[in-house]
């Protein structure tokens, strides 16, 4: 983990004097209220908040969408039984593979990330699981001022539309479509009766009062296409919301910093250097890889730290997050505050999953959109959704299986 206030002044480096030079250039340089960089699980959200803003004095948010892939429109993406075709297909997936890992007989391991529109959550197996109430009351014990579970919950209905209709835990009026998934094949009996006779419990709703036990998982298809955060955030809006402008294919390079102020972002795009200014804020989307790899890029923390917690705690795995972590000022680990802003820099906010102060007992794409949603309303300045207090179930004894 590295701490954003180690971080290194650009003001009289060499990067404002490239961007003197581009002046005037309109091909290679452009200007908008906000830069959402990345259009994933979190980009898509803060792009579609941010765009369809109805400020008090009637005026738009210009938002442009960077995103370094291609358009999602593809069958490969819109059918949920080919999601492996992506994960190792260069065209829309990283590909990101590990150094050798000398405590697993130097293996090197795949984390695949998304790289086109929508993200992992083009990727993904679409399962929609939100982790444990606890895991977010943890978030606001270490730090995250506002994140338990009672301030989350608004926000995760606000995102959904479930299947079987709203109620205290699910939404019924969000973007995002959630079904429950499919139990007619006689393995998925077969396999939540063997769970409840080794004695575990059942639970009908994991994303409800209890989380715990076998039972239906909730998917994010609709009508038997994958419902990605592209899908449910941006493509809705393109025709109406002219405001907003998505630019695919462009890799961000670095962060444009002035003093200690966010200003814009440097992208190449079709072997061109562009760059994008910012009259509000940049707000990094990128996801656990590269929106610290952004944050570097751009002079802003400590590499030395980044490399020594990679090296001493990650491990394979499709789900990961906290590389950027969320905490109070006096956290010396954390990156960005509880409004996700990143220490020590004007006008510049990481909102993806690298934030997180811990790791969910859950998969990573449905919280990401609650805290895109969450983190929305903190840009705009608009009041945070009312806390939410619901019962949620706590085994009797957490010290053992059940």
């Amino acid at each position: 983990m590295y701490s954003a206030k180690k971080c290194i002044d650009l003001s009289n480096s060499n990067i404002q004097q490239m961007i003197k030079r581009f002046i005037g250039k309109s091909a290679n340089i452009s200007e908008h209220d906000y830069i959402v960089v990345g259009s994933g699980s979190a980009g898509s959200v803060i792009a579609n908040r941010l765009a369809t803003f109805n400020s008090p004095d009637k005026s738009s948010n210009q938002v442009l969408l960077l995103e370094a892939g291609p358009s999602d429109d593809t069958w490969k993406i819109k059918m949920p039984a080919a999601l492996m075709y992506c994960l190792k297909d260069k065209k829309y997936s990283w590909c990101y593979e590990t150094t050798p890992q000398p405590r697993a007989n130097n293996r090197v391991f795949f984390w695949p990330r998304g790289k086109v529109m929508g993200g992992s959550s083009s990727l993904n197996a679409m399962v929609y699981v939100r982790g444990h109430p606890y895991d977010y009351d943890r978030w606001e014990q270490e730090g995250a001022k506002g994140w338990s579970y009672a301030d989350c919950l608004p926000y995760f209905k606000k995102a959904q539309t479930h299947q079987l209709g709203g109620d205290d835990y699910r939404g019924d009026s969000g973007p995002l479509y959630v079904s429950r998934g499919k139990w007619n094949n006689p393995l998925y009996h077969a396999f939540v009766d063997a769970g409840l006779q080794a004695g575990y419990q059942h639970t009908e709703d994991c994303n409800g009062f209890k989380q715990e036990g076998f039972g239906h998982f909730d998917m994010t298809i609709k009508n038997g296409v994958r419902c990605n955060a592209s899908m449910a955030y941006i493509h809705p809006i393109l025709s109406k919301y002219k405001n907003l402008k998505i630019s695919t294919n462009s890799m961000a390079t670095k962060v444009i910093v002035e003093g200690s102020k966010a200003v814009g972002v440097e992208y190449k795009q079709n072997d061109a250097t562009k760059y994008a200014r910012a009259r509000k804020e940049v707000i990094l989307c990128g996801g656990s890889i590269n929106s610290p790899q952004l944050l570097l890029l751009s002079g802003i923390g400590n590499a030395d730290e980044l490399r020594n917690f990679v090296r001493s705690t990650s491990e394979t795995a499709y789900h990961p997050c906290g590389t950027a972590k969320m905490g109070s000022e006096n956290d010396k680990s954390a990156v960005v505050d509880s409004k996700c802003r990143v220490l020590g820099i004007d006008k510049l906010r990481v909102v993806d999953a690298s934030i997180m102060p811990s790791i969910l007992s859950g998969n990573l794409n449905a919280p990401v959109i609650m805290m895109a949603e969450k983190a929305a309303d903190m840009i705009l300045g608009v009041p945070p959704l009312p806390k939410l207090h619901v019962p949620v179930w706590k085994p009797s004894d957490p010290t053992k299986q059940r």
